[in-house]
């Protein structure tokens, strides 16, 4: 679900690990290894942008080429053909040029390319791989159409970017191509292990792992969009475990002990709920004008400033239009601009907007669209025949939107099956074995409910049989031998 803001050219954690391991690289001593692509052969990950951002190039006791080869073989076992095999590494290597590409303002303030001295055309590269004709044009500049005359004519007029609009609208193509392949990969493991025609209608067991609660020392969309997962996921155990458990009680006549627990509904709420949730302030931003990530935090504070979970700014000296700290129920969280992380982690960050736009212009639909690679014009095909059958332009499209509706989708599923839980404590904060730290374990039991899980189920009726087992089991109980009296043993007789 998270795939769309994960290309970002971000400085986080390792971006190399996250975002485009499994390509056809080597460990970082040596050049860059491709299927395709003279110019990325010749590179190092350290000279590329979409991978050097975190300054982590190199993991410990991980190989880039084990792991490349490990991929090939599960799209081996997927059935991939290797045409298909070969036509994703081309677009992915593709990405990769896509993100060197740099521009510059001219006189006018109109972007231009960047010329890069010593380090090749990226652009001219990046488009004999993706093969669907010039990106300069569509880097650079934007066609706009206005409103059909009565007579079918309209006008149609082209604006040019500027540096920084033509890098987003970079940054938004590599995104969508991203997505798209990530979501044709996620297809094509469904579509291995679905089974024949009838297993959809089979009883199944599913696993369910969750990623856990972030809190960084700079946190960004990704964080935000983990923690409200973490939120609504924390409410579905609490509704399982206590509010049920209530009902259950209630319903069977059996006395119920009020337990007192946090629940995280109106923190939900505040992220969520319209109008004035925060995702929903996040894409009417998005939408503005005048968008920025100083007026959706300014807006977000006001807004919610006496909702109680959201904490004052001034208790991290912080302005409001610099960031809003969340109350989770695992602790505050400190959402800042791009250009607050930036400043302290002196790499460059995308902005929360930006990282929330998957709007693509329809030029770029119909460019991919036709690209003379198979992979990468199936991807995008029915995008530009469905803005073809349109009678206006697309709208906004968002990334929280389609994550909030995504889980919100998970937890019809989840509430629709029993539900067990496995509660996964990280010992200590050094990452390292056999060291157990007492103070983070039992706050981390707290914050999710499972200290007072484990009292209901124990004040309670821990062990349950159901009525009609335990009836079966006394209905076939007067058909077996009885056992044969026994008398004590008479005594000794005395001497």
């Amino acid at each position: 679900m998270l795939t769309l803001s994960r290309p970002s050219l971000s400085g986080g954690a390792p971006t190399r690990a996250r975002g485009c391991s499994g390509l056809a690289v080597r460990d970082a001593s040596t050049p860059l290894r491709v299927l395709q692509g003279s110019l990325l052969a010749s590179l190092k990950p350290t000279d590329l942008n979409m991978l050097n951002q975190s300054k982590c190039i190199e993991l410990k006791g991980k190989s880039d080429a084990k792991d490349y080869a490990e991929t090939v073989q599960a799209m081996d076992t997927l059935g991939i053909p290797k045409k298909e095999q070969s036509e994703l590494f081309r677009v992915l290597s593709a990405l990769l040029l896509l993100g060197n590409i740099k521009f510059t303002d001219d006189a006018n303030d109109k972007a231009v390319f960047d010329e890069q001295l010593g380090k090749g055309d990226f652009c001219k590269a990046a488009e004999e791989l993706l093969a669907c004709g010039a990106l300069s044009k569509n880097l650079t500049s934007k066609v706009m159409k206005g409103k059909e005359k009565p007579d079918g004519r309209r006008s149609i007029y082209t604006i040019a970017y500027s540096a920084k609009q033509a890098g987003a609208v970079r940054d938004a193509v590599v995104k969508s191509i991203y997505t798209h392949l990530f979501d044709w990969i996620v297809e094509k493991v469904n579509t291995f292990i679905a089974g024949n025609e009838s297993t959809p209608s089979l009883p199944y067991v599913g696993l369910l792992d969750i990623f856990g609660f972030e809190n960084f020392a700079h946190n960004s969309f990704e964080q935000l969009c983990i923690n409200f997962a973490n939120e609504k996921l924390q409410q579905f155990f609490l509704t399982q475990v206590f509010k049920e458990e209530e009902v259950l009680h209630v319903k069977e006549g059996v006395p119920w002990k009020e337990v007192e627990y946090q629940d995280n509904t109106p923190c939900i709420e505040l992220m969520e709920k319209p109008p004035n949730g925060i995702f929903r302030l996040l894409d009417s931003q998005c939408k503005a004008p005048k968008a920025s990530e100083e007026a959706l935090c300014e807006q977000v504070n006001e807004t919610h400033k006496k909702g109680g979970f959201l904490a004052p700014t001034r208790l991290k000296r912080m302005r409001d239009g610099e960031g809003f700290i969340v109350r989770h129920y695992a602790g505050d969280v400190v959402y800042e601009t791009s250009t607050v992380i930036g400043k302290a982690t002196k790499v460059s960050e995308v902005s929360l907007l930006e990282k929330n736009n998957d709007t693509l212009q329809e030029d770029w639909l119909e460019q991919l669209a036709g690209s003379e690679v198979p992979l990468l014009k199936s991807l995008f095909s029915p995008g530009w025949e469905a803005a073809l059958k349109a009678k206006k332009s697309a709208s906004f499209s968002s990334v929280g939107k389609r994550f909030v509706n995504d889980l919100n989708s998970l937890l019809d599923e989840l509430k629709a099956s029993k539900a067990h839980f496995v509660r996964c404590i990280k010992p200590n904060s050094k990452q390292v074995k056999k060291e157990f730290e007492p103070a983070m374990v039992l706050d981390q039991l707290r914050c999710s409910g499972v200290v007072e899980a484990v009292r209901v189920m124990t004040e309670a009726y821990p062990t349950r049989i159901p009525y009609e087992v335990s009836r079966s089991q006394a209905r076939v109980a007067p058909s077996l031998p009885l056992l044969p009296s026994t008398k004590p043993p008479s005594a000794a007789p005395s001497r």
